[in-house]
């Protein structure tokens, strides 16, 4: 704002990018901390957001750095959530973890609190 206000021009390119960082940076610390917080050492990343090849690499980095095994879809996969959502029930399901049908999307459910009941 100061830079427009001063008729001075703003790199949009470097406003995108500082933008994207920022939101990468908050993306890899808090599954960093979710991990430690769960002792979880397997570390996916799944939905729309799979196709950003900045949090792919960050992501990455940070497993390595951690000590995570990190995984990721294929291209393919990364631009559709249903398929990713289907082949998730898939393993979910081999494994013998089932919810009833009552389930229902909570997008805010603090880390830690899902439990999954086995052979249900």
């Amino acid at each position: 704002n100061s830079k427009s206000q001063k008729g001075e021009d703003i790199n949009k390119a470097d406003v995108a990018a500082s933008f994207q960082k920022a939101i990468v940076d908050v993306l890899v610390e808090k599954t960093k901390d979710a991990a430690h917080t769960l002792g979880e050492t397997k570390i996916t990343i799944a939905g729309g957001v799979s196709a950003n090849q900045g949090l792919q690499v960050a992501l990455e980095h940070m497993c390595n750095e951690e000590g995570f095994t990190y995984y990721k879809p294929g291209k393919i996969l990364a631009t559709d959530n249903a398929a990713m959502i289907g082949c998730r029930a898939y393993y979910m399901a081999q494994a013998g973890k089932f919810c009833d049908l009552h389930l229902n999307a909570k997008p805010s459910v603090p880390i830690g609190t899902v439990a999954w009941v086995e052979g249900n």
